[in-house]
């Protein structure tokens, strides 16, 4: 895996740039030493019991999650990136075609620590007409688009990858970490909500309106904030 450190929203803008028409996907963390490995893969669930526990927490998430929808997922690979959306542990994880969406999970928070975006070349995609059992998806790891079943995935031009072995970290030559330095956040937050790219754009409900408007008294009284948390 290639590293690059970014030293302003420019330099960002400038190395996406690079990849032209290229199929890449990106995902923003905010510590760049963070692991990419799937949420059920970081439990420390051992491979004989992986598949097992997750089929298990998925069979319950369909029994107890039908009230609160007000639709019905057609397959597994629906109740699965509904899963997933929603914080349970799968062997999804989420991916954006959008840069600048990726770069907003990157700086919202952990200033103490540096960020990264990683770009992922990733051209195979899973058909789910030919792959109907998500615990079985061929290769290792695979695109997944899936259908727009939430506002907040179109919002955020959303996208899975799907990980046979969900324990095993990402590590791939087509594949870049893009660090931004912890004292760069603070302008790639001032860059993102030029552009829009805001809580309340990315979660298109009353729960992005929230904390985009804790997010506006956040950064406006930060210094407070934070010395008050540490008392």
């Amino acid at each position: 895996m290639d590293e690059k450190t970014i030293q302003s929203p420019f330099d960002f803008h400038k190395l996406v740039d690079d990849y032209g028409r290229q199929p890449v996907i990106y995902r923003g963390v905010s510590n760049s030493r963070y692991a990419l490995i799937p949420k059920i893969g970081r439990y420390g669930i051992s491979k004989a019991e992986l598949e097992k526990v997750e089929k298990s927490l998925l069979r319950r998430f369909k029994d107890q999650a039908v009230p609160y929808l007000n639709f019905r997922p057609e397959n597994d690979w629906d109740w699965l990136a509904i899963a997933q959306h929603h914080g349970l542990p799968t062997r999804l994880m989420d991916w954006s075609t959008n840069p600048l969406v990726a770069a907003f999970f990157a700086v919202q928070s952990n200033d103490d620590s540096d960020a990264a975006v990683y770009a992922y070349r990733l051209y195979s995609f899973i058909d789910i007409n030919q792959r109907p059992d998500p615990f079985d998806p061929g290769k290792l790891m695979m695109k997944y688009y899936p259908r727009h079943l939430s506002t907040r995935i179109t919002a955020q031009s959303g996208l899975f990858t799907i990980h046979r072995k969900p324990s095993i970290p990402i590590n791939s030559t087509r594949m870049t970490r893009l660090v931004i330095p912890k004292m760069q956040k603070p302008a790639f937050r001032a860059m993102l909500f030029r552009y829009g790219i805001t809580y309340s754009s990315l979660f298109p409900d009353i729960d992005g309106v929230a904390q985009f408007l804790e997010w506006t008294l956040r950064d406006k009284f930060k210094t407070a904030l934070k010395e008050n948390r540490a008392r």
